[in-house]
Order: C-alpha cells, then sequence, then structure tokens
C-alpha cells in the first residue's frame, strides 16, 4: 500500500515541476526548496527511518530523481529566468513597500556593511519615504538613480512616485514617470502616478485616456475608477464623473454613499449609451452586491 502513495509523490513532484518550467522559472528552484526542506528535517524529528518505510519518498530519493530529470531538460530551460533578475526586483518591492518599514530598513542598514547593490538602494529609498524621512529619502532616490542601470524604468518610476506623493517636484515627478511610461509602457503603476499627475497639471484629456488603459486592464479596480471619475469631475463630465465613483465604491465594498452618487448618475444620463451604462452598472452592482 506504501507505494501507491509514494508514486502519488512522484507524480506530484513531477507535475509540479512541471507547471515550473511552464510558469517560466528556473527548475532549479524546486531543488533549491527540497534542499531547504533536508536542511530543517531535524525539526520534524524520524530522520533514522529507512526511506522504504515512509509513505513519502524520503528527501535524499526526491532530490535524487528531479536533479536526474532536470539533467535530461534542454540547456535553455534548465538556464531560464536564471540571470533575469526579477525575483530580486520582486522581492525589493515587497520588502520595501508592503512590509514593516522598521523592519526593512533594518535590512538595508545591515546590507550596508557589504557593498550596497543597486537594487538595495533603490529598495531603502522606498523605505525613508514611508517612514516619511523626506530629506534622507530625496538624496537615497537620487544615488539609486544615479546608480541604477540604463535608466531602469522600475528606478525612474519609484522615484516620480517619491516626488509626487511628498510634492518635492512635480515638474522632476513628472519628468520621471513620463520616461518610465516611455521605457515601459506596460507598467501599468506608472501609467497610474502618471495619470494622476497629468490631471493635477491640468492635462485632463490625456489624463482620462491614460487612465482609461489602465482600466482596460484592470476593470475592477476601485482606486483606478475613483481617480478617473476625478478627472471627470475636472472635465465637468459630470455623468461619467458619478458614475465612475459608483464603480469605486462598488469594487471597494464601500456600500456607504453609493446609492446617492447612483441616483445622480440616473438622473444626468440623458442619452441613450447613457443610459445603457447605467442599465450595465446596475447588473453589475446587483450581481455583487448579494455578498454585502
Amino acid at each position: 500500500m506504501l507505494s501507491y502513495s509514494r508514486e502519488h509523490e512522484r507524480e506530484a513532484d513531477n507535475i509540479g515541476l512541471n507547471s515550473l518550467i511552464s510558469a517560466g522559472y528556473s527548475p532549479e528552484g524546486m531543488l533549491d526548496a527540497f534542499e531547504k526542506i533536508r536542511r530543517n528535517t531535524w525539526m520534524g524529528g524520524g530522520g533514522d527511518i529507512p526511506a522504504y518505510y515512509l509513505t513519502h519518498p524520503g528527501i535524499e530519493e526526491r532530490i535524487g530523481y528531479i536533479s536526474e530529470r532536470i539533467k535530461r531538460l534542454p540547456r535553455a530551460v534548465q538556464l531560464q529566468h536564471r540571470e533575469d533578475g526579477r525575483f530580486a526586483r520582486v522581492k525589493m518591492i515587497l520588502r520595501s513597500r508592503y512590509s514593516d518599514p522598521e523592519v526593512a530598513l533594518g535590512y538595508y542598514m545591515h546590507e550596508e556593511s557589504a557593498q550596497v547593490s543597486c537594487l538595495d538602494q533603490l529598495g531603502k529609498a522606498i523605505v525613508l519615504s514611508r517612514l516619511n524621512r523626506i530629506q534622507e529619502a530625496g538624496q537615497a532616490f537620487e544615488r539609486a538613480l544615479a546608480c541604477s542601470p540604463q535608466r531602469d524604468p522600475l528606478w525612474l518610476r519609484e522615484a516620480g512616485r517619491f516626488y509626487f506623493e511628498y510634492g518635492h517636484n512635480q515638474q522632476q515627478a513628472l519628468a520621471y514617470l513620463q520616461e518610465a511610461v516611455f521605457r515601459n509602457p506596460r507598467d501599468l503603476m506608472a501609467l497610474f502616478f502618471y495619470a494622476r499627475i497629468l490631471a493635477e497639471q491640468g492635462q485632463t484629456d490625456e489624463a482620462v485616456r491614460t487612465m482609461k488603459k489602465i482600466l482596460a486592464r484592470l476593470p475592477e479596480d476601485g482606486e483606478v475608477h475613483l481617480y478617473l471619475g476625478r478627472m471627470y469631475g475636472q472635465e465637468e463630465d459630470l455623468f461619467h464623473a458619478y458614475l465612475h465613483l459608483c464603480y469605486a465604491r462598488l469594487y471597494q465594498n464601500l456600500e456607504g454613499k453609493l446609492m446617492k452618487r447612483l441616483a445622480r448618475a440616473r438622473e444626468l444620463a440623458v442619452t441613450d449609451a447613457q443610459k445603457q451604462e447605467i442599465k450595465d452598472f446596475e447588473a453589475i452592482f446587483k450581481e455583487r452586491s448579494q455578498y454585502w
């Protein structure tokens, strides 16, 4: 009976490896995970039990057959995404933008004992801005930008966001965000802040067009609807202003004031197209509101 569950475990490992490869990750990542498990097996005990007595293959056995399978993969698959740095960038954003800022700053201060990478310089700048250490953050962003590889759009986006949010230099913020969007038009976060600064500078037509590009990719993002509604308000397109504010409340699961805004949007709906937009919203509202 044990053989069945051990075969299932091997099958699961192989399916997991296939999924990892299909997603574009390095297959070596699976071996790295197994190595971490092996290093920590002392926590679970049972290290003296022979592998053939276990319902699951022993970790050494799993490392062995996965290693053999990786060796048979094409060289290009073995090396995929090893050197592109995307994972390091994701970790930096998660650490600096979304983790406890004091803990993150401790990490970057510790890292300064060795040579600091450009990516870590950017991470530290982001953390300092979150801690409202604005002067230090501004200096850190400038150092990070000077170090950034070939005016990387991630560095430009984060610096532009900083200057926009803290009001230091709106022209500088616009320049950085504009260049970030030019270098990476698919960066929705850069587009989001670029649209907002355009609106603040009175370029509402371009701001609306930019925000609608984001909405096409993120149709259920309440914050995008919120700022788009405000931009339509600046243009005195009150129907679409109220309609998008309704969507913002809906997708942010904020029922308060939604009905008043919807009533106002209904009053402003004059054309057949506008009345159809109201019907489209009401259908979505009916479907989602049952879960409130």
